[in-house]
């Protein structure tokens, strides 16, 4: 059991806040066991299974080295259940795309209208 120090729990102290990583994490026990790409499954599911997989990945991780790592490690369990790479990379690039696309666009509508009334023409 946790002691506590200073009234504070250790596990719960962080005293570098910019040098918390966050990743996908997997007990002891996974097995990688998802579906098959070869059973008797809608192919819409499948690519619905790839698509959350890697918002998982990609929502959980809070740096990009972090998210490579996962996603090849995704990639390798997608790999074991019968799943060919090319849906996989397409997946992935088409989530990229989107991800990217929309994080501009909230860039765009981040700032604030600002209007300069003295040199605005009279």
């Amino acid at each position: 059991m946790e002691k506590e120090v200073d009234n504070k729990l250790a596990f719960l102290v962080n005293n570098n806040p910019l040098n918390l990583q966050t990743s996908v994490f997997r007990n002891k026990t996974f097995m990688g066991l998802l579906t098959n790409y070869f059973s008797f499954t809608s192919f819409s599911y499948k690519m619905g299974l790839v698509r959350t997989l890697v918002d998982r990945v990609y929502k959980i991780n809070n740096s990009w080295l972090g998210f490579h790592k996962d996603i090849k490690d995704l990639t390798l369990i997608l790999r074991k259940n019968l799943f060919p790479v090319h849906i996989a990379e397409k997946v992935i690039k088409r989530y990229s795309v989107e991800v990217q696309s929309a994080h501009q666009l909230a860039l765009r509508f981040s700032k604030p209208f600002q209007l300069n009334i003295l040199s605005y023409p009279k």
